[in-house]
């Protein structure tokens, strides 16, 4: 975790800049957070675990990270 923080805060960071240039960013962020909720609120891990997993490459996709 000590490891992992730093890129996510990053990451994070990055997003917020990129959220002021892309709205396709803000949509995708928007859904995709709305299907990982949905899945937790299901207590559905698998759901929520890939649902992480397609907001990470939508990510790594606006980010040009690919």
């Amino acid at each position: 975790m000590n490891k992992l923080m730093p890129i996510l805060y990053q990451a994070i960071s990055k997003g917020v800049v990129l959220s002021v240039q892309s709205e396709k960013a803000i949509n995708d962020t928007i859904g995709d957070h709305r299907m990982i909720v949905e899945f937790l609120e299901q207590r559905n891990a698998e759901g929520a675990k890939n649902a992480m997993r397609i907001h990470i490459m939508h990510a790594i996709k606006e980010l040009n990270m690919e």
